[in-house]
Parts: C-alpha cells; structure tokens; sequence
C-alpha cells in the first residue's frame, strides 16, 4: 500500500517500509536531516511544506513518530490527514502522553515537559473526542526513555539522579523523574 511519514528523521523507518514493498512517501522539516537520509538509505525525503501539496495522493497509512507534540495547528494538519486518507486508513501517532503516572506526580518536573519545542500535551481524551472523521481503533502505552528499558525504577531513578547531581560526567543534562509506569500513547485512528 501507500505510507506517508510525516517527521521521517534519517529515514529508518521509511527504509524498512521500503524493504517491505510499501510506496512511501516521507516528511521532514530539517534540511540537514533529510541530506543524511539519503546519504544513509538513499531516501529522498520532501520538505515538510510538501504536505500541501499531496492533494493528488491518498494513502493507507499515515504515521506520526514523535510529531504530534510539535505541532502548532492541529487542526489544519488533521484536515490534511482525513484528505489524504483512503476510506479506512489508518493514522498512526506516537506521543507522551499526559494522563500518564509521571506526569500526574511530578506535574512541571516530568522529563518530557523539558524540551521547549514540545508545544502541545494530549491524552486518551483528545483521540476518543475530539477527532471528528477518524474514530480511535486501539491505543497502546508505552515507555519512550531508551535509558529505562532494562533498568528497574529504582536503578533508573539513581541514574537521573546522578545526572542532575552532576555525578557522571559526559552525559546528557537531567531528564526528569523517571517514569515506572508507561509515558506514551501510541493511537491507531481509522477515517470513517
């Protein structure tokens, strides 16, 4: 089928749906990004602004890989994906979500609120209601933090600690309370 990536990064993704006979079609706002992409996969991504102009293209998929959150119009970018979908497509978005543990108990201190171009924080809600044309499929919650996969919530929590002590050193800045429950939604939206 047809798959749009909107915030294709490298391409990894794009590159394996490649390999598994899908047409993609990609997205990406940074020039740089989109250059290694095709240096590291041979994929031409398309700038961002390109979503415009898919008016001729519908697709089977849409998926969204740590964008939504970026996002300053949301409305004008779900109008664009109820367009570019086929009847029954799928829209596939991967964000924090904001119902979760870490953030009902740690409210301004939760590792996600952290990056200043995170611009909007949904939940459950938003994808149950407020979507009008795309009806909420399945849902999933998971972790995002790489660090935490192996680790318990206690060896997890002393290792953010020591960073933001300054402990261990040649590590990224403090991150924020772990979470020991998941921190993110993955949403699967089929149009109506």
């Amino acid at each position: 089928g047809n798959i749009l990536e909107i915030g294709a990064g490298t391409g990894a993704f794009a590159n394996a749906m490649q390999q598994k006979g899908w047409n993609v079609t990609a997205l990406e706002p940074d020039e740089n990004t989109r250059k290694r992409a095709y240096e590291t996969h041979g994929i031409q991504l398309l700038p961002i602004e390109s979503l415009h102009n898919l008016t001729d293209h519908t697709f089977d998929v849409i998926t969204l890989w740590h964008v939504l959150e970026h996002v300053h119009d949301l409305n004008g970018y779900f109008a664009s994906f109820k367009k570019l979908l086929k009847p029954n497509g799928k829209l596939i978005i991967f964000t924090g979500d904001i119902d979760c543990w870490a953030f009902k108990n740690c409210k301004g201190r939760w590792w996600y609120l952290n990056y200043p171009e995170h611009v909007i924080f949904i939940s459950k809600n938003f994808y149950e209601n407020k979507l009008h044309g795309l009806k909420l499929k399945n849902i999933y919650y998971t972790f995002n933090n790489r660090y935490f996969k192996n680790l318990n919530f206690t060896m997890a929590a002393i290792f953010n600690y020591s960073k933001m002590l300054g402990l261990r050193k040649g590590l990224k800045p403090y991150e924020g309370l772990p979470s020991p429950t998941p921190d993110h939604i993955i949403a699967v939206l089929s149009k109506t």
